[in-house]
């Protein structure tokens, strides 16, 4: 198999761990589930329908919060990571707003009660956040090993690409030295 053909397939592997690393945080993503209001300001203020406002600080995440859509959901989590459930995006976001209403959990739309705290997770949960961690671990893991792979692959072909321009420059001399003319 020619060496274009394997590092083409080994960035398809590469991506694919990346993706599998990312699906299990979209497919169940842990915060609360809100609609959203309004977008602000070229993507650097989102206002949610709990009234919360989030800033937006990352030139690259406003121009994905840019175009998020009224009455899109968005899963707001501890940390400060909104996910937009329709889009995939995943930005980083800092309360400036406090949410007034706490919303429902099956639809994201508001309800007029006070916020509540959040029951503590079920054994079953912290279980499979802790096989979800494992199994992130262990694609990180792979990563960094086809990425390793990878810059080897490229180093030896850099190699590869030295050794051919050494030859073509010996090559013109000889043609030179021989009296032959490049056309």
């Amino acid at each position: 198999m020619p060496v274009s053909k394997k590092i083409i397939l080994m960035a398809i592997c590469a991506a694919l761990i990346c993706a599998l690393a990312v699906l299990p945080a979209l497919a169940e993503p842990k915060g609360k589930k809100v609609l959203i209001k309004a977008v602000k300001e070229v993507g650097t203020i989102l206002i949610l329908q709990d009234g919360s406002e989030w800033r937006i600080d990352e030139l690259s995440d406003q121009r994905l919060v840019y175009d998020w859509l009224p009455f899109q959901t968005v899963i707001v989590k501890k940390n400060g990571e909104l996910v937009n459930m329709q889009r995939g995006d995943i930005v980083d976001g800092t309360l400036v707003v406090k949410p007034t209403v706490k919303v429902s959990e099956k639809s994201g739309a508001p309800k007029p009660v006070p916020v509540a705290t959040a029951a503590p997770a079920s054994p079953a949960t912290i279980r499979a956040e802790r096989q979800v961690t494992k199994d992130l671990q262990k694609a990180t893991d792979r990563l960094e090993q086809v990425t390793r792979q990878l810059e080897r692959v490229v180093n030896r072909l850099e190699d590869q690409e030295f050794k051919i321009k050494a030859m073509e420059l010996r090559l013109n001399q000889l043609e030179r030295m021989a009296g032959v003319e490049n056309p």
